[in-house]
């Protein structure tokens, strides 16, 4: 269920829609990249099927990317071809379909395509899509769709999404735990220390889900299955340095050098062959362990899986008017909640701090992915910088 910050967001779609007899005032959902525009209309999606907007119940969403429909298919007699084909299946379905066009703005770019805008506002206006929402970012939609073509404009009623509250973030980034790593165990408190990092050393550049959610991404990444133990790095450098001196032998003259110059570095080539090997069996052990760990968390996976399932069940008992059945649940889901998943979460963590992996979401792994995003910002940053000035000096 939406939170109330978003609510309101749904809320104004649902009117857009519903009371756009005019066909003057189709919903369009304007917001910086990040804002969680396309998150919002799938909220509203599930809204309407959840029945929280019985007049739209039964509709079916489509959605399109406006970018690649207009960049994928040429104009084929003055119409686009893949919109032309749209109308054509919509047909007389048209009032129990809702179109969603993301990125709408590349429909009234200054080129081969800006037609496609003008064909798009003689559907609209005809009724051929009698419920359609649009989304962009405020930029574009003053760039492209206000200065190249007002008439079209003027067809939405603009929707602002902002970055979502404190609440909804929090929310949102414990529904991606739970599809996207339902087996990493995360410390208390790490998700909400999450959102304050963020807001404290990224605050120019937050954007709230999008920004909390590419750490939580990061954090995601360092504790999956391709991460690289400390021991699995020593192979790699120790493979790096067997591999050198291999080159370095391969293509050095022996001109003007001794043959215990040689030996030499054969003597330290059958040294560093040795250690590699040693490391090699650990690592194969290691990766033994890894294994059972990682089958392990699938367990936990499935434990967790089946936690919520329950929780689910008996979120709305009664306590007076308990059946047989709701009893079995609720002890199933206390057994699940209070001891089968604690004890599996505690046995991962062991198994993890005895190989060096990481699977705890931790606050130590949050700062660590918020200085890989800083980095990462900085180096953009220069980059970008370094093209401005490249740009200035070919037309100086």
């Amino acid at each position: 269920e939406a939170h109330e910050g978003r609510k309101s967001i749904l809320n104004a779609m649902h009117n857009a829609l519903t009371n756009n007899t005019d066909r003057r005032h189709f919903p369009l959902l304007l917001g910086p990249s990040g804002m969680g525009k396309t998150q919002a209309v799938r909220a509203f999606v599930r809204a309407i099927e959840r029945g929280d907007y019985p007049d739209l119940k039964g509709k079916e969403v489509f959605y399109f990317n406006t970018s690649q429909l207009v960049h994928t298919y040429g104009l084929y007699e003055g119409s686009n071809k893949v919109l032309t084909k749209i109308k054509e299946m919509v047909g007389i379905h048209k009032d129990n379909v809702i179109l969603v066009f993301d990125e709408i703005h590349a429909a009234c770019k200054e080129n081969q395509y800006s037609a496609i805008g003008e064909q798009l506002k003689t559907e609209l206006d005809s009724g051929a899509f009698p419920n359609f929402i649009g989304i962009t970012t405020e930029d574009e939609y003053n760039e492209h769709i206000y200065k190249n073509n007002y008439a079209f404009a003027n067809r939405f009623e603009k929707i602002v999404v902002t970055s979502t509250d404190t609440d909804e973030t929090l929310k949102i980034l414990n529904n991606t735990l739970l599809s996207q790593a339902p087996g990493v165990v995360v410390d208390d408190g790490a998700v909400e220390y999450i959102i304050q990092q963020t807001e404290t050393h990224l605050l120019e550049k937050i954007t709230q889900p999008a920004t909390s959610l590419d750490i939580l991404s990061k954090c995601i990444r360092r504790t999956s299955k391709l991460q690289k133990s400390p021991l699995e790095e020593k192979v790699e450098k120790k493979r790096s340095e067997v591999d050198a001196l291999r080159s370095k032998g391969a293509t050095t003259r022996m001109k003007g050098r001794s043959v215990k110059v040689d030996k030499k570095r054969l003597t330290k080539m059958e040294k560093l062959k040795g250690e590699l090997k040693e490391l090699e069996k650990k690592l194969e052990r290691e990766n033994q362990d890894k294994l059972a760990l990682f089958n392990t968390r699938d367990t936990l996976t499935h434990l967790k899986t089946e936690m919520f399932r329950t929780c689910l069940k008996v979120s709305s008992l009664q306590p007076g008017a308990l059946t047989r059945k709701d009893k079995h649940d609720l002890n199933v889901f206390m057994l699940l909640r209070y001891f089968l998943t604690p004890q599996m979460e505690e046995y991962v963590c062991k198994q993890a701090a005895a190989i060096q992996v990481k699977t705890v979401i931790d606050s130590t792994l949050i700062d660590e992915a918020i200085q890989e995003k800083q980095e990462n910002d900085a180096t953009a940053a220069l980059a970008r910088q370094a093209g401005r000035d490249a740009r200035i000096e070919r037309h100086e």
